[in-house]
């Protein structure tokens, strides 16, 4: 989704401010848990996109890796790093968990849209049918 599908979305979208999209972080994994609190961290340095995109191309494995993908984003390391280490990007990181639980997200990707949640790839077909049915 976030390659094949969330580049048109943000343009018909988000950028022309007819919808807001806001990421949920479900991680399941040790390595998903570090690659979303680097994420998350990320935006303390507005550095979101690139750390998305430099971490969809290389998923980070160890804290080991987090100065090598500091340095590949612009980030400083030293903040970077201690953030992920940090207990306010847990915390956040479980108010994630309790937001998908909520709108019934139990893995990825999951979607939320006009009261209706589905889980699976949706296709750009399906999006704008979902959005379409909720200006009814």
């Amino acid at each position: 989704f976030v390659v094949s599908q969330l580049p048109w979305f943000k343009d018909e979208y988000v950028s022309k401010e007819k919808l807001a999209l806001e990421f949920v972080f479900l991680p399941m994994t040790p390595e998903g848990i570090l690659s979303a609190k680097a994420l998350l961290c990320s935006l303390d340095q507005n550095l979101f996109d690139g750390a998305h995109a430099a971490l969809l191309l290389s998923p980070i494995f160890s804290a080991k890796e987090l100065p090598a993908f500091a340095k590949k984003i612009g980030a400083n390391a030293t903040v970077l790093t201690k953030c992920v280490a940090g207990k306010e990007v847990t915390t956040v990181l479980e108010e994630h968990k309790e937001k998908a639980a909520e709108f019934g997200i139990s893995r990825v990707p999951g979607f939320f849209l006009n009261g209706h949640t589905w889980l699976g790839v949706a296709t750009r077909e399906g999006l704008r049918e979902e959005i379409e049915r909720g200006k009814e």
